[in-house]
């Protein structure tokens, strides 16, 4: 089941629209799907109906902006990537609390969430470790092993077992 998926949502990341993707999980027999957009939840409800009558068991969630400090405006810090699924109603209200909030207090570039956000909003959702452009992975890619384990361990601490460690391919890994 592929939980890491963009749809034309996803500005400049994904191109096919939820039906395009339905479509092509059910041409690959698969019975389940996610939609992870960057930064909106747009594209869900669409998915989540098209799938249902596709007979394709929608997984929901968001590939959120990750920033320390949300309300930081500074130009030369980056954010970070990080994936979200909904596991039921709570869930789903707390991921719309996180989006709405990220756009309210946490917009700059990006809208934004941070730890305060995610202590605050997390239940019903499962976090995912994130892409290559998560904050665990931008301090592995650096060397900094204890800076990634603190992430780690801090995001652990506010999810529990509703933390997973993704792991995913590089376009490399695809053409070798």
């Amino acid at each position: 089941v592929h939980l890491h998926v963009h749809s034309e949502s996803s500005l400049l990341d994904g191109l096919e629209s939820p039906k395009d993707l339905i479509e092509k999980a059910k041409e690959l027999n698969m019975d389940s799907l996610a939609l992870t957009d960057h930064g909106t939840m747009r594209g869900l409800l669409n998915f989540y109906f098209t799938a249902k009558k596709n007979n394709i068991n929608p997984i929901l969630g968001q590939e959120f902006y990750y920033y320390p400090d949300r309300t930081e405006k500074n130009p030369e810090k980056r954010f970070y990537h990080s994936t979200i699924l909904i596991k039921n109603e709570i869930g789903w209200k707390n991921c719309i609390n996180l989006t709405t909030e990220a756009n309210v207090s946490g917009f700059y570039y990006k809208p934004r969430i941070d730890e305060e956000l995610l202590n605050e909003y997390n239940e019903g959702l499962i976090m995912g470790s994130g892409c290559m452009n998560s904050i665990i992975n931008y301090h592995i890619m650096k060397g900094e092993d204890k800076k990634a384990k603190e992430e780690l361990d801090k995001f652990v601490g506010i999810f529990g077992d509703d933390f997973f460690i993704e792991l995913t391919t590089t376009e490399d890994t695809w053409q070798k």
